[in-house]
């Protein structure tokens, strides 16, 4: 959903927006995490927020803290809706490398929409926010939806990104699993865990993909 929230401005501003010779450059950029590997792209991370850091040198240096910040691998609550996250550090992980996926599938949805009804909306008196909720999100909602199903699964089942910046003592599934097999060799709870599990994906996708439109934006990947 964070993915979602920042695909929509910038791949309206990207398609709508920006100027025409442009489009392709700056498009090749925001999908730049696509071309890089992906154990390269968590230790990126691991390199700016480690307590030896480029991130707390530079805040140590400039004074705005004495002591670095735990910021790679603490679970972290998101205020006002009572979800922890693994990590603040995790979170950032999954938004950089997976956010490209959705940036591609809106930017087509985008690219589709026909402008000259967001003018008419506005013409009509249509404020920026009915215009997004009555114009530009029924048109490029297939896009959407298809971009979620495709971030939910990859992230679902993501291993690298959570073992590398996520907390020991929140591990998500994929890891869970792994240890399963490999370190408590408990080989029955670990194979239903599996089959439970992608049964969920399964299920995730069947439900999303049920619909005409999103079917044929998914066979877009």
């Amino acid at each position: 959903m964070v993915c979602l929230g920042i695909a929509y401005p910038v791949t309206y501003w990207l398609a709508n927006r920006c100027p025409a010779r442009y489009r392709l450059p700056v498009l090749a950029l925001l999908t730049l995490p696509l071309w890089l590997n992906y154990v390269v792209l968590n230790y990126t991370w691991v390199w700016l927020l480690a307590p030896d850091g480029v991130l707390n040198v530079v805040l140590e240096w400039t004074g705005v803290v004495s002591e670095p910040l735990a910021l790679l691998g603490r679970p972290f609550e998101l205020p006002g809706v009572g979800l922890t996250v693994p990590s603040l550090s995790l979170l950032a992980g999954f938004i950089h490398i997976y956010l490209p996926y959705l940036l591609l599938t809106m930017y087509v949805s985008m690219e589709r929409l026909d402008y000259r009804l967001v003018e008419a909306a506005r013409d009509l008196g249509a404020g920026d926010f009915r215009v997004f909720r009555d114009v530009i999100v029924p048109e490029t909602a297939a896009g959407a939806v298809a971009g979620l199903l495709v971030v939910y699964a990859r992230i679902a089942g993501a291993y690298a990104t959570p073992r590398i910046l996520g907390s020991e003592s929140n591990p998500m599934v994929a890891e869970l699993i792994t240890t399963q097999f490999y370190d408590v060799l408990d080989y029955p709870f670990a194979s239903a865990l599996s089959m439970t599990f992608l049964g969920v994906v399964v299920v995730g996708f069947a439900v999303g993909a049920r619909v005409d439109s999103v079917q044929s934006e998914l066979k877009r990947w």
